[in-house]
This record gives C-alpha cells, structure tokens and sequence, in this order.
C-alpha cells in the first residue's frame, strides 16, 4: 500500500544513537509510513546498523552515499524518492514520542491542513527542558502561518517537529553548502501553505551535545561565519516574502532588524569572536532604518533600550 507519511532520515557516523531514532520510529501508533534512510557516506558502525533494520522492517528504505555531502543534499534526495502524501525529516541523534506520527497527521488529516506542528523537548545530559508545549490548537491562513513563523513564539524553524505535505515542495529544495541548512529552507514551505495546524505536545526529542550539528547554535560564542549564514538568510527571506506575501513585508522587515539588534548585544557583551565587521555593519543599518524600527508595532521595550545603549550613541 501507499505510504500516508515518508520519514526522511539522514544518518552520518551516529553508530552509537541511530537505533533510538530507529527505534522510535517503528514504535509509532500510526503505521502507515515508509522510512527513507540515507547513510550519508558513514565510516563507522553506522552503514551495518542501517542494513540490520532494513532486514528487520520492509518500510524501510536504504539509500547509500558514497561521500558525505552534507545533510541538505541527503535530504533532497529522500524528498525526490518519497512516495507518501506527507513528509517529515527527523535526525539521527533525536527520537520520537510513540504518538507523534499519530498526532501530526490526524491534525493534517481532520483540518485538511498543509502543515501540522507539535511540541519539543531538549535533552541534555543532565536534563530534559520542555521547549514548546501547549493545549490550545490553532488553526492558521497561510499569512496567519508565515506571520506566526517570523514571530517563533508557538514552534521554531526546526523541520522535525512538522509533518508537510509532498506537494508543497513542488520544485523547493534545501540549499547545500550553507552553515545551517534549515533557515534557508523552512519558511519557503510556510509560504505555500494554505492552512497551518498546531498543537505543541512534547513528542519530540531533541538530543542535545557536543557532536551535533547544531552544538556550535547553542554555545556561548558566537562565531562569524554562522553569523554570516544567518545575516544572509534574513536578507534573502525579505525579499522572497515580501514578493509573495506583501501583507507582511513589514513584520519579515521587522524580523531582520529584531535579529541585528540581538546580536548586536550579544556582541557587545562579549559573546562573540572576531565578527566586529559583522558588528559594525549591523550597527550602520539599524541606525538607517532606527525609524522603521522604532514605529513598528513588534518592537519590545527591550529592544529599544538596546538600540539605545549599543547602537544610537
């Protein structure tokens, strides 16, 4: 039978955490699923360990790269061979509640929804921290939708937490080549859906230490080419919103100069290393468009007092 839900699953040396995500996912409630899993080129346990499951399960699909290329262009792969009518991308370091598949598609499937959002939780070593998680459910237009992305108050980028329909991908794909892949991606496919659904219960774990990807987002120092890669993004996603949604022009412009006047204080206090041009560029546009900024209805008195003490001096 037709697979309702393809899980696209990229693993690289993860021969020590791959089987809880495995594990995770054959557990699920909701079984009407195939798993697409690509080896990105692994030198370690981790190709043996794929192969076993594939043996155990016949959802489940391998795909074998020879080279590691980056998750971006493993998930692109995956997203061309899917065969279901929606499509989620977990990691190989997380795991999944046994009802989260359950959850996502029930609330696509009962509001005829486009995307469907859950809730997550960080796993440290020392704890668990319960990131997005909330009763209510809401249902959102696509303006509704993207406004409430730019906002990252109710769910964040991440794409694990989102179950989305095939066709929203159309001819979108991830970029590959670029620091963190997710950001340049996830709010183009917010940007085709005419309905979004969420109802954030913790069902997703996200696994948090020193070798994932991610590690470098959540530690102390920021550094420049992440900053770079973000400071890119922002531009684009003016431009690309904008263009297709100008109701919101204003709140995705507002977005670019929230995220400048952060990280102009992270920098100023200390928490960067060797990005003053970067610094020095955010605080030349923010005072060009300090008017814009400082009349929008999302600005925070936190963030002007900012703009007070680090940029209009």
């Amino acid at each position: 039978m037709k697979p309702r839900i393809s899980v696209v699953l990229s693993t690289y040396n993860r021969d020590k955490l791959i089987t809880r995500m495995l594990d995770s996912i054959l557990s699920q409630t909701f079984k009407e699923f195939e798993v697409i899993l690509i080896n990105n080129g692994s030198t370690d346990n981790t190709k043996t360990i794929c192969q076993q499951y594939v043996e155990k399960d016949e959802r489940i699909r391998l795909i074998k790269i020879e080279n590691n290329e980056g998750a971006a262009k493993a998930r692109n792969i995956g997203i061309d061979v899917a065969n279901g009518d929606y499509i989620i991308m977990v990691d190989d370091d997380d795991y999944c509640e046994p009802e989260m598949f359950e959850h996502l598609y029930d609330m696509v499937h009962n509001y005829n929804a486009d995307i469907a959002i859950t809730g997550c939780v960080d796993e440290y070593d020392d704890g668990i921290y319960v990131k997005y998680q909330y009763d209510e459910l809401y249902i959102w237009n696509k303006i509704e939708g993207v406004s409430e992305f730019l906002k990252r108050e109710k769910f964040h980028t991440a794409p694990a937490t989102k179950l989305f329909r095939k066709n929203l991908f159309g001819g979108l794909r991830w970029t590959t080549g670029t620091r963190v892949d997710d950001i340049h991606f996830i709010y183009k496919l917010f940007v085709e859906a005419e309905k979004v659904v969420a109802q954030a219960k913790p069902m997703y774990r996200f696994y948090k230490h020193s070798g994932n990807m991610t590690a470098f987002l959540s530690g102390d120092i920021l550094k420049q080419d992440v900053l770079d890669d973000y400071l890119l993004m922002q531009d684009e996603r003016v431009e690309y919103i904008s263009n297709r949604i100008p109701q919101l022009n204003k709140q995705v412009r507002y977005a670019r100069l929230s995220y400048m006047v952060s990280m102009v204080e992270r920098i100023e206090e200390g928490y960067a290393k060797d990005c003053d041009k970067q610094l020095n560029y955010m605080k030349n546009y923010l005072k060009r468009e300090k008017n814009e900024f400082f009349t929008s209805k999302w600005i925070t008195e936190r963030e002007k007092k900012i703009m007070e003490k680090h940029v209009i001096i």
